[in-house]
């Protein structure tokens, strides 16, 4: 091809057809998950999107699904309307994108791009045999890190880690043992520490932290309070500790906190505000357990939590001093990211994360989870994202915000062999990339995709003609007006009119 000008700007190029891409095989062959996006400038655009799409498979169902998601991750740009499935082949593919489900605004999405990510870590509760298994199979990340504590929890714990998360056979006997305090407390710290560093190597890293109770030792070592080392050891010598107490009950009650502080006695105390009209209670057996009948009696609805002991209450002092002299022997440093205390509900100051009394009556004092996530939450500009087993923080959190625009992710199911771990994981990150999260998607991938032709822009084509004025200047003018009007009318309809004034 040549473009000959004037004054020497001769332009010859050659054109080849480019190199031909190495066959691979079918990604489905292993199961893998795919993330599929798509975007567009309205929803209109993003249905006709969805659509050609669905015909590309359709006329394609040999496709590789991994190339197909790669290539519209990085080779679309990201418009305001969004929507995310994920597929593990190209038929179930073309049936969630047939289905139509809906897409997201992103008005709210683009104010949100580059904007604060906060991990919510679980507490104690919220664990189960099996969380994070098919992680712990496929992705190389979570296992590395999952390995790595196990290592450390090998001579502080009578069980193995990797045997009490993942144990070859479920039964009552094994979920007992991960319901004890003793297990309990290392097993979700560690689960939610592997998880957290998935994340961040996909990308999604929190520029804020909330934790719920053990939550929060895990907001800490990511933020550089603790070693790992350290936090492990003082997670279980916390669970040791607190296994030797006498038994007690944890009460769930949904009354706001004002309500619920005139009915606390000499051994009840409130172990955590979860949100504006949602506390717990805890304290012995018996005395829980006639706080629940009298409420009962008056219509409160009323919860028994599944724990052992009767956590952040004075039931838990004796263990304050052993873990203060624990702490004395750790080194603690300022945090590099921020976090929320769930002890007062405000961010943590450094001269609070580095005092080993914080951290030895963090187990004692109420948690106050309602008002530590209204603060890590109070702009909108936030996306909230559940970093552990289940889905509860991003219950309260929904509740706690109260109607205000500020999405809530969870990465995880509430019990094992409900859905793919993976799968469960990736909808998680779709769903954060519609609400402006930016994750690395190069690093979803750990095979060898490629950049394949897809359906184009949707482009929605609208037709602007630009009418004949409406001038009444006598005859002459209004003739020469219906002579321009008859000329434009008559012209192709794709050009612009020029008309002359008299």
């Amino acid at each position: 091809m040549s473009a000959f000008g004037v004054g020497g700007t001769n332009v010859h190029v050659v054109l080849e057809q480019p190199p031909g891409t190495a066959s691979t095989p079918e990604p489905s062959a292993n199961g893998r998950p795919q993330l599929i996006v798509l975007s567009a400038r309205s929803a209109a655009a993003l249905d006709a999107a969805r659509i050609r799409l669905a015909a590309h498979l359709r006329e394609h169902p040999t496709a590789r699904l991994e190339d197909i998601a790669y290539s519209l991750q990085l080779g679309r740009r990201a418009f305001d309307y969004r929507s995310s499935i994920v597929a593990r082949d190209t038929g179930q593919a073309l049936a969630k994108l047939e289905s139509g489900a809906s897409g997201i605004d992103n008005r709210e999405a683009r104010r949100r791009a580059n904007g604060a990510v906060v991990f919510m870590f679980p507490g104690q509760g919220a664990q189960y045999p099996g969380m994070g298994q098919d992680l712990f199979q496929h992705e190389p990340v979570f296992r590395q890190h999952i390995e790595r504590c196990a290592a450390v929890l090998k001579p502080l714990m009578t069980d193995d880690l990797i045997s009490l998360l993942y144990p070859t056979d479920v039964t009552a006997q094994t979920k007992q043992r991960l319901m004890s305090t003793i297990a309990a407390q290392p097993a979700i710290f560690s689960v939610e520490y592997a998880l957290a560093n998935l994340w961040m190597s996909w990308g999604i890293k929190p520029t804020a932290m909330i934790g719920h109770s053990i939550g929060e030792f895990v907001a800490a070592v990511i933020a550089g309070v603790f070693s790992l080392e350290d936090a492990l050891k003082l997670v279980a010598a916390r669970g040791r500790l607190m296994q030797e107490l006498p038994a007690g009950a944890m009460l769930a009650v949904r009354l706001p906190e004002p309500d619920v502080l005139p009915l606390l006695t000499q051994s009840l105390n409130l172990a955590a505000v979860n949100g504006p009209g949602l506390c717990v209670v805890a304290g012995p057996f018996a005395a829980v357990d006639e706080l629940e009948k009298s409420l009962t009696a008056r219509d409160v609805v009323t919860r028994r939590l599944h724990t052992s002991h009767a956590f952040h209450s004075a039931m838990v002092e004796p263990v304050v001093e052993p873990l203060r002299r624990c702490l004395r022997e750790v080194a603690l440093s300022a945090p590099r990211i921020p976090y929320v205390s769930c002890v007062t509900g405000e961010w943590i100051r450094p001269e609070q994360a580095t005092s080993p009394d914080y951290w030895a009556r963090h187990a004692r004092e109420p948690v106050r989870f309602a008002d530590g996530i209204a603060t890590a939450g109070a702009s909108e500009n936030t996306i909230l994202i559940e970093v552990g087993p289940g889905t509860s923080l991003s219950t309260l959190a929904t509740q706690a915000m109260r109607g205000r625009k500020v999405p809530v992710v969870s990465s995880m199911q509430d019990s094992a062999g409900e859905r793919d771990d993976r799968d469960c994981l990736l909808d998680a990150v779709g769903r954060a990339w519609t609400h402006g999260a930016l994750p690395d998607w190069a690093a979803l991938h750990d095979g060898s995709p490629q950049r394949v032709p897809l359906p184009t822009y949707p482009f929605e084509r609208s037709r602007y003609w630009i009418d004949a004025p409406k001038i009444d200047r006598g005859p002459v003018s209004a003739a020469v007006a219906a002579v321009t009007t008859v000329a434009a009318a008559a012209d192709a309809p794709n050009h612009l009119k020029f008309r002359t004034k008299v």
